[in-house]
């Protein structure tokens, strides 16, 4: 996709409709038609790849009305200047139900695919191309057929590293925990660039602080008015997401906890805060409904400007992007790929792809993760940057193991030639080892810290809470 395309671009439906009248009688109004990409390709692609795309198509108020549609897939690669037309074919299954073409591989080379869908509706004759402006703006992915490939074998559960020091510590009567239908217990937690630590302690509705090298002692608390999510802001201002739908909104408070203002979120979903390399507050989190697990890289949407003011609804649209913003002039794409089917998990990948993209779109490096352990990303660990490697956290997954002792996160730094320099697992699912609660898709638990090290965040009702401080620098 393109890096900078609006997600409503991506994901919203077209519709057209018309009415007719006569001086005594009134037309009935044609049903709206309306077209909704459900299937899209990963943001990194092989030759090899089988690439699908697919549309839905559906005349209001009636949802089943695909059948009714017909259309055309335009595809080129960067090293073609003409579209090529590929029919979309109708698919009846109940979950894919829709319009699909799959890309002929021939296109799956130079360094970018674009793409663009028309749907016709046979009925009225109307069309609709998804994304609107067809081929002055298509959708994009990046071909990485160069890229660095990197064989971790196979992962060996049961070897987690010790932490090289517990940076913040808080016993079980300093932190909350519940129990509503889920457990659940402190939600995020971030490290200032000061080298200060501090967690959401979600249940009781505060922050804690501790200073740099006392890792015993809370220096203070600020309360919150709720929320589940936090970050850092200027002038030691604290942002707070709160709401997990459509009515999602964020709130700046003071150093003191003063509330300064409350902004809407035009986002869905749970999501985290990050800050980026300039300064700006963006929401990331994967799109509302994912329909193809292969897209993993989440959406990035600016909520707040570098100097704290809120953005309004239409500057998060149009500054929605599909990379992650690392420094002033790279990004990070991202994708999984090599999917089993497993009827323990659903489809399970091996693979995890991840590209560093300059200010122009061109991938500067590239590289191919693969296993024969299932290595999933997750978007609430985020990659970072460190001494100019990229440092990502995949989760090791073995389905066949007790419950309970499934899951183990990966940690891995990867040079420029492609050798891995630091590797290492730590526990994932083993409180207070890890983050106590029965969603950790929404809790932040991990975090690349501005120094260069690994944060963990470990947590159990009888134990309290630890931020554990892993080392990153190259092994050898």
């Amino acid at each position: 996709m393109n890096g900078y395309a609006l997600c409503a671009g991506l994901l919203s439906a077209a519709l057209l409709g018309a009415s007719g009248s006569a001086p005594t009688v009134t037309a009935a109004a044609p049903p709206a038609f309306a077209v909704q990409q459900l299937g899209f390709p990963p943001q990194l692609v092989v030759s090899t790849d089988r690439v699908e795309i697919g549309y839905r198509a559906q005349r209001a108020p009636n949802q089943g009305e695909t059948p009714g549609a017909a259309g055309t897939l335009y595809v080129r690669n960067d090293l073609q200047r003409r579209f090529t037309a590929v029919p979309l074919a109708l698919r009846k299954g109940l979950q894919s139900r829709g319009l699909w073409a799959v890309v002929p591989r021939r296109f799956l080379s130079g360094h970018r695919l674009f793409y663009y869908g028309v749907v016709r509706d046979r009925l009225t004759g109307r069309t609709v191309t998804i994304p609107a402006r067809g081929a002055r703006a298509p959708e994009s992915a990046w071909i990485i057929n160069d890229a660095l490939h990197v064989e971790l074998g196979r992962v060996v559960p049961g070897h987690t590293r010790m932490p090289d020091a517990i940076a913040a510590r808080a016993d079980a009567s300093q932190v909350g925990f519940g129990h509503d239908g889920l457990v659940y217990g402190p939600s995020s937690f971030e490290v200032a660039k000061d080298g200060s630590i501090w967690l959401f302690d979600s249940v009781r509705y505060r922050l804690l602080q501790w200073l740099p090298r006392n890792p015993r002692a809370i220096a203070r608390t600020v309360a919150v008015p709720g929320g589940f999510e936090f970050a850092l802001g200027p002038a030691g201002s604290i942002y707070v997401l709160y709401g997990r739908g459509p009515g999602s909104h964020l709130t700046r408070l003071s150093a003191s906890g003063t509330p300064l203002w409350t902004s809407k979120l035009g986002v869905a979903g749970g999501g985290q805060l990050r800050t980026g390399p300039d300064g700006t507050l963006y929401w990331t989190g994967p799109m509302g409904e994912p329909r193809d697990l292969s897209n993993w890289m989440p959406r990035w949407v600016p909520v707040a400007t570098p100097t704290g003011r809120p953005l309004p609804l239409s500057a998060q649209w149009s500054g929605t992007r599909w990379t992650q913003p690392l420094t002033p002039t790279l990004s990070l794409v991202a994708s999984s790929a090599d999917f089993e089917p497993s009827a323990k998990v659903g489809p399970a990948p091996h693979e995890a792809r991840l590209a560093l993209v300059d200010r122009a779109g061109r991938v500067v490096r590239a590289w191919r993760v693969t296993s024969p352990t299932i290595i999933w990303w997750y978007t609430n660990k985020t990659p970072a940057l460190v001494g100019g490697d990229p440092v990502i956290v995949l989760t090791a997954h073995w389905p066949a193991r007790a419950p309970g002792r499934q899951l183990e996160y990966l940690a891995l730094r990867l040079g420029p030639t492609g050798k891995v320099r630091t590797r290492f697992t730590v526990p994932d699912g083993q409180p207070p080892r890890s983050a106590y609660g029965d969603e950790p898709s929404i809790v932040t638990d991990l975090r690349v810290g501005p120094h260069g090290s690994l944060y963990q965040l470990g947590s159990g009702p009888h134990f309290g809470a630890a931020i554990y401080r892993y080392s990153l620098a190259p092994s050898s």
